[in-house]
């Protein structure tokens, strides 16, 4: 004989039951698949050095202070990596010339991305940081604001504009006038 009307009533409740069951199945295994895929594709990074605007370390002299903040550094191209922040005093975006100690890096990621981003090394103590929003930390700068009327800090704000593009103001940022964005460290 065939179904009682009470079954057959009682069978599209089934199914659907069913159904849910299947896809709640399915979404459970992406769920635990699509990482565990991932995570076992090959990807690799490959830090290329970049150019940065510098000056002679050996021509520091006088006493740093806090000049800008939020360090940030923009890839341009032919492969330099520009650095600029936000002036101490609130006048804008600042230039950063940074001193020949230290060392651009920028990431050539293949494969699924790492998140790095552009670093930067000092080669006298091997410290390396890097900039938010990839960074730990914001990275304060101490030097010294460059002074565009004087004849060798305008050639200094010129080799900014030059490889990078024009900044509200420019300034020199000490040797070991980086404080924050270490990596591997909490800010």
């Amino acid at each position: 004989m065939g179904e009682t009307a009470e079954q057959r009533r009682a069978t599209p409740a089934r199914r659907a039951a069913l159904a849910g069951m299947i896809l709640a199945g399915g979404g459970l295994a992406l769920v635990l698949l699509v990482p565990a895929l991932t995570a076992a594709m090959p990807s690799s990074t490959e830090w290329r050095d970049a150019a940065l605007v510098t000056y002679p370390a050996t021509a520091w002299s006088g006493d740093a202070r806090h000049v800008a903040d939020g360090l940030v550094l923009s890839l341009t191209v032919p492969n330099t990596l520009c650095s600029s922040a936000s002036a101490a005093d609130g006048s804008g975006i600042a230039g950063v010339v940074l001193a020949d100690t230290w060392r651009g890096t920028y990431p050539i990621t293949t494969g699924l991305s790492q998140g790095y981003a552009p670093r930067l090394q000092d080669g006298a103590d091997g410290l390396l940081l890097e900039a938010q929003p990839h960074g730990k930390a914001p990275i304060a700068v101490s030097g010294r604001v460059l002074d565009v009327s004087v004849a060798a800090d305008a050639v200094l704000a010129e080799s900014w504009t030059t490889a990078c593009g024009e900044a509200d103001s420019y300034v020199l940022a000490a040797p070991d006038g980086l404080i924050g964005g270490r990596v591997g460290e909490e800010g």
